[in-house]
């Protein structure tokens, strides 16, 4: 080849969550295109990113598979039905994916630049719910008016913990943040349990409050898999990040509210392990 860029083998899928998820199928045909055979583990990487993924490779009869290990990469990027990955293969059993959203563009670690403020609105008192929830609590004794909480900060291993000692009579669901959760495109998957039984598919927007009464408008993203529908905090999430400085590895405990609109209180448990 003379001049111009050097061309590596690659295939592209488009992710479906039912298949994709667990394990990523490589093709028969790409594999014979390769001068090298791949070895027991390969290692994937992404434009946007400095961070690795070391996944297993393993042979199922005909078939071979990227397997522990890819479920991470798709937690971690927060792949959604219908992206379409690209797998060029550099070597070494190193693998550049490149990631295109539904709207055909390649997914970048952009930061969103709404510039919409936080309204801080009055406490009111909230009747405790006696409806069934996905954490159900070991107690509902708690005093609701408590004074206002500080984050916690802690070793991250104890910030799990910690967060899975909360009790509350209110429905509410628990999401440690990874690297897709706090930086770049910055959208976070909402439980499907607790969205199908809390958050009806009419509802666009959710108001985020912290510990402190400060409110965020965060809007809610849905995609169907099959009959199923699934549900994404999106625009509006980014700027909640920043606001509450979260990091990788903080927990955070969202808690439905009683109010008219749709209204969740965020705890927040803050790791002092997460990289600067």
């Amino acid at each position: 080849m003379k001049g111009g860029a050097k061309k590596y083998p690659h295939f592209f899928r488009i992710f479906f969550p039912e298949q994709h998820s667990h394990t990523m199928k490589v093709p028969k045909e790409f594999l014979k295109n390769l001068n090298e055979e791949l070895l027991s583990n390969a290692v994937l990487s992404i434009p946007s990113s400095d961070e690795k993924w070391e996944v297993s490779v393993v042979k199922k009869g005909s078939e071979v598979y990227m397997q522990n290990g890819w479920p991470q990469f798709v937690t971690d990027n927060s792949l959604v039905l219908h992206e379409l990955l690209l797998f060029e293969y550099h070597g070494d059993n190193c693998f550049h994916v490149q990631i295109f959203g539904t709207n055909g563009l390649e997914r970048l670690c952009v930061k969103e630049t709404t510039q919409e403020q936080p309204t801080t609105i009055p406490k009111k008192t909230i009747p405790t719910s006696a409806g069934s929830s996905l954490h159900k609590s070991k107690s509902c004794k708690k005093d609701l008016s408590q004074p206002k909480e500080s984050p916690i900060e802690i070793e991250s291993s104890e910030a799990l913990k910690l967060a899975e000692s909360f009790t509350s009579c209110k429905p509410h669901w628990k999401h440690v943040m990874t690297k897709c959760h706090v930086e770049g495109r910055c959208i976070l998957p909402i439980a499907s349990k607790f969205a199908r039984k809390y958050i009806p598919e009419e509802v666009k927007q959710i108001h985020m409050g912290n510990s402190e009464g400060t409110l965020w408008k965060v809007q809610v993203s849905y995609f169907k898999i099959q009959s199923r529908s699934y549900a994404n905090l999106s625009t509006g999430w980014a700027k909640f990040v920043r606001d509450n400085k979260l990091m990788r590895g903080d927990t955070c405990i969202f808690e439905l509210e009683e109010n008219k609109d749709l209204h969740m209180k965020v705890h927040i448990f803050r790791t002092r392990c997460a990289p600067s």
